[in-house]
């Protein structure tokens, strides 16, 4: 009976390699925000803040707004189901995008925190795919597959950086701008893979 419901939420062979494809792509996209909000979080801050002891509030929003969506971003893949929040983090992640680069724009340092925070949420859900990859996975595949998602990550790691260097000069008037832009276009890139995602609830540990 233990086994029968361990293999209960595991998926067909073929439908846990597309999952996992899935996973790895949105990870790769997903993923490179963090780098993008912290290496120019600070540099933005300090143009941005009329007080410069405040130029790094913008990453540590950041890593607040993680730290406080993770319990509510789990709560929510298990009344709505994975698909669903994850969905719902990638469009505050354009969106965070999107606040932090008007933030930059109109030289407001509250809505560039405001953006920054928000991104939080997204990234809650972006370290949670690799919970939906042991979770599809055989037993004897999951380290393989967590593996694979952080592959995902060494990928994100590259993209976030080049986005910077690609996009910091877009918006000459307003330097970085761009850059969280290309931060919310990555996002926008994740929605349709996440549509396409089938993955089961978080088990329940009681």
């Amino acid at each position: 009976a233990t086994s029968t419901n361990a293999s209960a939420t595991e998926l067909p062979t073929r439908e846990t390699r597309r999952t996992l494809n899935l996973l790895i792509a949105a990870q790769s996209l997903g993923g490179a925000s963090p780098p993008i909000i912290i290496s120019l979080g600070g540099i933005v801050g300090l143009a941005l803040a009329d007080d410069p002891t405040l130029a790094t509030l913008p990453v540590s929003v950041y890593s607040l707004g993680l730290a406080l969506s993770t319990i509510p971003a789990a709560l929510l893949m298990r009344r709505l189901g994975r698909r669903a929040a994850y969905l719902l983090g990638a469009i505050l992640g354009v969106f965070s995008g999107i606040m932090a680069a008007f933030g930059i724009i109109h030289e407001s340092f509250a809505v560039f925190c405001a953006g920054t925070a928000l991104a939080g949420f997204y990234a809650a859900c972006v370290q949670n795919y690799r919970f939906a990859a042991s979770d599809i996975a055989a037993p004897s595949q999951r380290a393989r597959a967590i593996s694979q998602i952080m592959v995902g990550g060494l990928v994100a790691a590259i993209i976030g950086p080049q986005v910077v260097i690609w996009t910091r000069d877009a918006l000459p008037a307003a330097p970085f701008a761009g850059s969280f832009f290309g931060q919310a276009a990555l996002a926008l890139l994740a929605l349709p893979l996440l549509a396409k995602l089938h993955a089961p609830p978080p088990k329940r540990t009681v």
